[in-house]
């Protein structure tokens, strides 16, 4: 993976939605300019909310979008899954969860 760019992220954005400015892309993130130029100025991390605005308006795939890897647009939408394949990796979630989970229990029980 390569290192993370915010401006080369920023850029991603940019191209994604269509906007030249700061107004214009707080407009589709539904935030105000003053956040938009906080976070720019800063120049750091991509809040996850946009990200998840990015996903659920555009399609675009976070990893694409913080570091220019892989698809830019995701692969599969999950009205595209059958029911079974959605049970499947719901089961397969939830065991790893599971699993994290009694390792966590057996920390907590290991003497101190």
């Amino acid at each position: 993976m390569s290192d993370y760019d915010f401006t080369a992220a920023y850029a991603r954005i940019l191209e994604v939605t269509g906007e030249k400015s700061q107004s214009g892309l707080a407009r589709v993130l539904s935030v105000t300019q003053s956040s938009v130029w906080d976070v720019v100025r800063r120049g750091k991390d991509i809040p996850p909310s946009w990200l998840l605005v990015l996903v659920e308006r555009y399609n675009v795939s976070p990893l694409w979008i913080k570091t220019g890897e892989g698809p830019q647009r995701m692969t599969r939408a999950l009205e595209n899954y059958s029911l079974e394949e959605l049970h499947a990796e719901l089961g397969r979630r939830l065991m790893g969860l599971f699993e994290q989970f009694g390792v966590l229990l057996s920390k907590l029980k290991e003497p101190s």
